[in-house]
Formats: C-alpha cells, sequence, structure tokens
C-alpha cells in the first residue's frame, strides 16, 4: 500500500465493508486492527511504518487530524473510516491521506 485512505460515508455506506477489501489484499501479518482511541494512545516506539493500521469508526476531526499528523511524522500507512462528512474534511488541512467518499 502506497499511501493512506480515509472512507468517509454515511451509516450504512459500505465503509467498512471497503476498508475490510482494502486491507484482505495486505498480508496478515501486516495488518493491525485498532481503534481510533488506542492508536492515538500508542506511544511513538510501537508505531511502524511496515505495519498497515486498519482504524474504523473515527468519530471526530480532532482524530483525523492527529491520525494525519502521526502518518506524517513516522510515515505510516492508515485505512480508516469515518461518518464524518466531505464537507468537514475537505475544510481542514489533511494532506496525509487519499479520499474516498461514499455519500
Amino acid at each position: 500500500m502506497e499511501t493512506s485512505i480515509l472512507i468517509s460515508g454515511n451509516a450504512g455506506s459500505g465503509k467498512t465493508v471497503r476498508m475490510n477489501k482494502i486491507i484482505s489484499k495486505c498480508k496478515k501479518s501486516v495488518v493491525k486492527e485498532v481503534s481510533p482511541k488506542a492508536f492515538l494512545s500508542l506511544s511513538s516506539d510501537k508505531l511502524s511504518p511496515k505495519r498497515i493500521y486498519a482504524i474504523d469508526e473515527v468519530v471526530d476531526i480532532s482524530q483525523v487530524l492527529e491520525i494525519n499528523k502521526l502518518i506524517g511524522q513516522f510515515d505510516l500507512k492508515v485505512v480508516a473510516a469515518t461518518q464524518l462528512s466531505s464537507v468537514e474534511l475537505l475544510s481542514q488541512p489533511i494532506e496525509n491521506f487519499a479520499f474516498v467518499f461514499l455519500h
């Protein structure tokens, strides 16, 4: 996986299904599924650019911004899903994600 991906859509739009399809193409030993809170509480020595972090149910723009910051700092690969709207996401400086909008 070359870039981090943020999938945005309403409840029931298939965000988690698409996220799981993406991570199913990767080696299981490389993928770490974590909640947003657990990911953001990882110490820097636990973050690895050799892993792909799958983060479902990112509910707050501040979480997206913090995940984005960590991606840039540690060269991480993340696949995340959120119900935040495209308007909310595109109004912020989020440069480390490619977006998929399912609205």
